[in-house]
């Protein structure tokens, strides 16, 4: 039944022919909930889409009794074994930053000090013959100086 529709509908978008008729509400009512496979029946599938707005399409669905379908149990997985927790006196001592870390600290917040913010494009005025830059532009210049 579903391969006559392909075969017709591969021809004309209804199968009344050019307008949605009294064939088309037939053969929408014998698949009711029943939509046919895309990866299978395209066409047919594209013809059920669009009949499926129709007004006695949707009372031709709300008589049908929408078809039961099961559904798998999902499967459990087992839950796995907690980590083991470290004793305090361990998860003190790598928590604590080592001398040599310390000292490096304070360079690395001079070095950023000493550096200076690129200057952004809405610093530098416009000249004669120049475009300013947009409100983007300027967002991805910003952008590329903090990189």
């Amino acid at each position: 039944m579903v391969d006559q529709f392909e075969e017709t509908l591969a021809t004309q978008q209804w199968l009344s022919g050019a307008e949605c008729g009294d064939a088309d509400k037939e053969a929408f009512e014998s698949m009711g909930h029943n939509a046919p496979k895309v990866t299978t029946h395209p066409n047919t599938f594209a013809w059920y889409s669009l009949a499926r707005h129709f007004k006695w399409a949707d009372e031709m669905l709300a008589k049908a009794a929408p078809a039961k379908v099961e559904v798998a149990a999902p499967v459990q997985q087992e839950a796995k074994p907690a980590k083991e927790a470290k004793p305090a006196k361990e998860a003190k001592k790598e928590a604590k930053p080592t001398k040599e870390a310390k000292k490096e600290e304070p360079a690395k917040q001079e070095a950023k000090k000493d550096k200076k913010p690129a200057p952004t494009p809405e610093a530098a005025p416009a000249e004669d013959g120049e475009q300013k830059l947009s409100k983007k532009d300027i967002a991805k210049a910003k952008k590329a100086a903090e990189k």
